[in-house]
């Protein structure tokens, strides 16, 4: 259960294929490279890293990135950026509580 809400199982369940599908693009987009623009961090980066950080919070998650080592690397090389630090789910949820 994130952000209070229940989780509609059903919905992820039929949605695991075409997010399967997904995740293959993007792994296949990495390859090899650190980052989506290759040797440096790029606008791609900085745009799906949250977006796997919340994947990375699910069940789903090891499905997701089962032999897909770069996508689980790459998460952990933006999540040692300080601007992916300072804007985490959970700091976003500490920023909103404090108004």
């Amino acid at each position: 259960m994130l952000f209070g809400q229940p989780t509609d199982e059903a919905a992820v369940y039929e949605a695991m294929p075409r997010a399967q599908v997904v995740f293959g693009e993007l792994a296949r987009l990495l390859g090899n490279a650190d980052w989506f623009g290759g040797d440096s961090v790029s606008l791609a980066d900085l745009m799906a890293a949250p977006h796997c950080d919340f994947f990375a919070q699910t069940p789903e998650w090891p499905a997701l990135t089962a032999g897909r080592a770069n996508l689980v690397n790459r998460l952990a090389r933006a999540e040692n950026r300080a601007s992916l630090k300072a804007t985490t789910w959970a700091r976003v949820k500490e920023m909103v509580a404090a108004g």
